[in-house]
């Protein structure tokens, strides 16, 4: 099979999730499974994979994702618990002591809460809660309006500051055991 149709074929499952999502304006829970399907039907008959390698896979992607789910619940419920014990509010203030200014406010919290959760779940949770965080407490002091284009171009650099650090913790814990 030529490369640029072999090329062509492997982005089906990708335009699937496109199509699906986007065109059709359909929710991820019936356009994931209808590119699931179209994975599976093209590594079985284009490809030529066995149908118990198939499975196999759909066990092992079931196992990575539950291992993703558990670590977004455990950092969720972890800020929860520091919302429920009031711990956020104490750490609030004495952020917000340390500048008038509300742009280094949110730079500070975006950058220590993002190492706090980083700290406690860690493989690139903060991407996850930090920067939708970091959102909502701008839009509730009015940053979003006025110094919105700086939170823009804050968020990708501390959510991929964040994932890095996860990264290297993962490795750092791999390499010591």
């Amino acid at each position: 099979m030529p490369s640029l149709l072999s090329f062509a074929i492997a982005l089906l499952p990708i335009l699937t999730v496109f199509l699906l999502l986007v065109m059709a304006r359909r929710p991820a829970d019936q356009s994931m499974p209808g590119a699931l399907l179209v994975t599976m039907a093209l590594a079985w008959l284009v490809w030529r994979v066995p149908l118990a390698y198939i499975g196999a896979s759909l066990v092992q992607g079931a196992v990575i994702a539950a291992e993703i789910l558990f670590i977004v619940f455990g950092a969720i419920l972890l800020l929860n618990v520091l919302l429920a014990s009031g711990a956020i509010s104490v750490i609030r203030q004495s952020l917000l002591g340390l500048s008038a200014d509300r742009r280094v406010q949110m730079i500070v919290i975006a950058w220590l809460f993002g190492s706090f959760i980083e700290g406690a779940s860690g493989f690139g949770t903060p991407a996850v809660i930090c920067v939708s965080n970091v959102v909502a407490a701008a839009a509730t002091v009015g940053l979003l309006e006025r110094e919105g284009l700086i939170i823009r171009r804050l968020l990708p650099v501390v959510g991929f500051y964040l994932a890095l650090a996860g990264l290297l913790g993962i490795l750092a814990t791999t390499l010591a055991v």
